[in-house]
């Protein structure tokens, strides 16, 4: 998670019905993690493995970058797909999460 003296932001997990505010720069597996989700992260937040991926519905968050691309081109991502363990929310976001 970011610094304490962070803006706070919402993150809402829509398909779970669970809404968890964090400091701004908080990654979403964290945030998910927090809120008590039974989201997968099966690499421990390495960002190869594509476990923790969710589909972003609306809000700000960080940019993809390369590893992160990668990954989810493995997986078979759609595109609004990101990895939790490596986006981070830079406003308030809406998320949905894939559970088992």
């Amino acid at each position: 998670a970011a610094g304490s003296g962070a803006t706070p932001v919402t993150v809402r997990i829509d398909n779970l019905d669970l809404e968890i505010t964090v400091p701004t720069g908080t990654t979403l597996l964290d945030a998910a993690i927090e809120a008590d989700t039974d989201i997968n992260w099966y690499c421990g937040g390495l960002c190869s493995c594509g476990s923790c991926r969710l589909e972003i519905v609306a809000g700000g968050v960080s940019p993809i970058e390369d590893m992160e691309e990668s990954t989810l081109d493995l997986v078979g991502a759609g595109p609004a797909d990101r990895l939790a363990c490596q986006t981070r929310a830079l406003g308030n976001v809406v998320v949905r999460v894939l559970v088992d």
